[in-house]
């Protein structure tokens, strides 16, 4: 059995790229006849895929965060843990019989982020084909932002069909950043491909019949920065690279591959995903002529069927492409609308450090408003850039992005990470009205700004029977509208289009109107909103608030699950951590589809009100548990280092947010009968400080024995017994939480029994509570932050008991 230990898992303006509208390129890149056919290709030994490299895929810059994460503390040697269940939850797709592995992967990656997020299950499947047709045959966007900007194959004038002329992830990522899908594989089936090239596909599935959004895509450098790899495979499924697939360095039986310089060039030309790792890998398990140095190898996802479905690459392999892709999607971001000028596929870099991007509203049925919620920036080349977004809206002057009225309160500053494409969500919401324009302002410290350009092939550039193949045309000078660089003292248009979207929600008149808000601190601290709302949709019983958290996050709340107050007002209740007292929450009512008017507010904006009133309307009490509250907030920002800019205590006086040391020694666990339950022992505590606080005890299993023969319960006041049914924290280590821990209960010992069903006369008694955790804490642990956050809790309790005890 392993040693007790104090566990503590608080949860809670230079052109880089030429700047030219057109180019041409002597003929096509790949031949139909390149294309897989369910066994691989060979040429010279190697297989010719159908991966077009982009000058993203190499040399990403490296990111290095000043912050050691939880994920980066915990990264496994091998991962997943069960391989065999995984790869039958999540079969192979077969791209056969065309040269689309580009796609497969890209889509892949999309799902399997959805699949880890529990946004979706392992059935879910996407459609390969809408991506692969609107890449080579856009669509003006719903806006029309992208008007001026396409791209079109030109069949009959083509040697090769665009289902085997290949494609990369950096195209697929435009494609999605622009809201062209992601769709199902039902609506636009990969088996219609043969008809699709031919009689064309309806442009409704362009950007109608999306099921998901892409948020963030991001650049990892794989072979500089592999624990960093791993770490996003385990946040988001999977990462898409490429690979240069040589007969000779595969081994078949062992479902192994390794290749080196000399027998292959560098440089991917089949795309593939990487769902885990085995740092153990054997290098013997490589049966080629030459062996890797070392250990360890990619678990591998293929789109060839049940051949060389899942296979081992050494992490050595010469011809894996440098960078690996990260596709950060959501199924449910709330967002109606995207607004863009950049319809392109193609990027270069401007030097300019401030842009804007002006865009027109335009009046919609049954649209009241628009409340815009995020903006995009595209930084693929660039990591680690420092940026600030300013809006202005109702502008005077469409040449003049700085001519409307701007939103102080949204002004928004931070850096990005990785090199990538960042949706950030604004520190304050604004409402756009119909039938105006308004500005996002971007200045950034490093990079420049990104622009699309164009680029097309044709079958004879200069010659008399030039004949168009693939042309990707964009908006250039006269015809660019919106993009504006700023010189130092003002704004003039540029002549490209700048890759700066922004997002936004409709807002419709259900009839709904917010009448307050209040603050629960029972159990879970609740922000509650107290609705007026109309017959039909207090008749619809699919009617809910949907609650949406600054870092996108969205949850529900239905109207069923709605306490009804006395005068007939229906109060929603969002639960918030610790940690986001300073995060202003998002609520809407959406009734049969139709999604009713925005109120947004917070705890930190609950205590100014409370701080503000007159004298009287609050007590004593009620003012003291608020300033306790705040400070406890403060304390898990800091520990967490979640949102520090912006601590919950910042309203306060610097009197107000010292806080008094505090002595734990009094608050005692004990033991009763700890050896005479055989097979199972005590392994240690934690907190749990999500919106619902929870004191978590871990139990360690002995081998050779079950943890359904045994029972856990608490003794309740009444004498009855409150099972508790343990959940798995890995193999041989299970846990029960006391949940729902009240405020002023926070010092309360609870007392946890443990017997084998089998034995009713005997029991293990654990007597714990969350001071004893924190009594360890000061005696044991060197986290200043973590001591603090117990210090702050202390205080919180107690200012809860004598509030609670003012008013029972």
């Amino acid at each position: 059995m392993r040693k007790k230990k104090l566990s503590i898992l608080l949860s809670g303006a230079l052109l880089v790229v030429s700047m030219i509208s057109y180019i041409t390129v002597q003929g096509d890149l790949f031949n139909e006849s390149d294309a897989y056919i369910q066994t691989e290709n060979i040429m010279n030994d190697s297989y010719v895929g159908s991966y077009v490299r982009s000058g993203l895929d190499n040399n990403a810059p490296v990111y290095v965060s000043d912050i050691t994460t939880y994920a980066e503390k915990v990264i496994p040697s091998i991962y997943p843990s069960d391989i065999s269940s995984y790869k039958k939850a999540r079969p192979s797709r077969n791209q056969n019989p065309y040269g689309t592995c580009w796609a497969f992967s890209s889509i892949g990656l999309a799902e399997s982020d959805l699949i880890t997020k529990g946004q979706r299950d392992s059935s879910v499947d996407l459609s390969e084909l809408q991506l692969i047709h609107f890449t080579y045959n856009s669509v003006t966007d719903p806006l029309s932002g992208t008007k001026g900007d396409y791209s079109k194959y030109y069949n009959d004038n083509a040697s090769n069909s665009y289902l085997n002329k290949g494609g990369n992830y950096e195209m697929a990522v435009r494609r999605l950043s622009q809201w062209s899908g992601v769709v199902n594989e039902s609506d636009v089936p990969y088996s219609n491909a043969s008809t699709v090239y031919n009689n064309g596909l309806d442009e409704k599935y362009a950007y109608g019949y999306d099921v998901a959004h892409l948020q963030n895509a991001y650049l990892i450098n794989a072979k500089k920065q592999p624990d960093v790899v791993k770490q996003q495979i385990m946040e988001h499924g999977a990462v898409g690279t490429s690979y240069i697939h040589y007969d000779n360095a595969a081994d078949y039986y062992n479902n192994s591959y390794y290749d080196w310089q000399g027998i292959v060039s560098d440089g991917g030309g089949h795309a593939i995903m990487i769902v885990g790792w085995d740092d153990d890998y054997s290098k013997d398990n490589f049966t080629t002529s030459s062996k890797p140095a070392n250990n360890g190898a990619w678990l591998i996802r293929n789109s060839w069927g049940t051949y060389f479905d899942y296979f081992w690459m050494s992490y050595e392999t010469y011809s894996l492409q440098d960078n690996v892709w990260v596709f950060d999607m959501s199924a449910d971001d709330g967002l109606d609308n995207n607004y863009q000028l950049d319809g392109g596929l193609y990027t270069a870099t401007i030097g300019y450090s401030k842009a804007a991007n002006v865009f027109h509203v335009s009046k919609k049925d049954g649209v009241d408003s628009e409340t815009l919620k995020s903006v995009s920036l595209s930084c693929t080349q660039t990591a680690d850039v420092g940026y600030t977004i300013e809006i202005y809206t109702d502008i005077t002057d469409t040449g003049n992005p700085a001519s409307g009225t701007k939103h102080e309160e949204a002004t928004t500053s931070g850096r990005t990470t990785y090199a990538g494409i960042y949706t950030i969500p604004l520190e304050h919401e604004v409402i756009l009205n119909p039938d105006t324009y308004y500005a996002v302002v971007v200045t950034v410290d490093k990079g420049g700004f990104e622009i699309e350009y164009g680029y097309s092939e044709s079958t004879n550039p200069g010659g008399t029977d030039d004949k168009m193949v693939w042309e990707n045309a964009v908006s250039y000078w006269d015809n660019c509208e919106g993009s504006y660089y700023y010189n130092g003292y003002n704004f003039g248009k540029f002549y490209y289009n700048f890759r700066i979207k922004a997002f936004t929600s409709n807002n419709v008149e259900l009839g709904d109107r917010l009448e307050g808000n209040t603050l629960s601190m029972d159990g879970k601290i609740d922000m509650n909103f107290y609705m007026n709302l109309p017959e039909k949709v207090v008749n619809d019983s699919g009617a809910y608030m949907e609650f949406t958290m600054p870092d996108g996050c969205v949850s529900k709340k239905m109207l069923s699950d709605a306490r009804v107050t006395s005068d007939g007002l229906y109060v929603f209740s969002c639960g918030i951590s610790p940690k986001q007292m300073s995060d202003v929450i998002s609520a809407r009512i959406i009734s049969n589809g139709i999604k009713g008017n925005i109120y947004t507010y917070s705890v930190k904006q609950y205590a100014e009100s409370v701080f503000n009133a007159a004298d009287g309307v609050y007590s004593e009490e009620e003012i003291n548990a608020v300033k306790e509250m705040l400070n406890y907030g403060a304390a898990a920002q800091q520990y967490f280092e979640y949102n520090t800019d912006n601590p919950a205590n910042s309203i306060m006086s610097e009197a107000d947010r010292v806080m008094d040391e505090v002595a734990f020694g009094t608050y005692k666990g004990k033991f009763v009968n700890s050896d005479k339950i055989e097979g199972i022992g005590y392994y240690g505590s934690s907190l749990v400080l999500q919106s619902d606080t929870a004191l978590r005890n871990y139990f360690q299993l002995d081998t050779g024995y079950d943890i359904a023969d045994y029972e856990f319960y608490e003794q309740q006041a009444d004498g009855t017994k409150k099972i508790i049914q343990p959940q798995e924290a890995d193999s041989s280590l299970y846990y029960i939480d006391i949940d729902n821990v009240k405020a002023y209960e926070l010092g309360d010992n609870y007392n946890i029994y443990i017997k084998k069903k089998s034995d009713d006369a005997t029991e293990m008694m654990v007597e714990c509570g969350m001071f004893v955790y924190a009594r360890y804490v000061y005696q044991y642990s060197d986290d200043e932050a973590l001591k603090n956050l117990m210090k702050a809790m202390y205080h919180y309790n107690n200012a809860a008991i004598e509030y609670f005890y003012f008013f029972s």
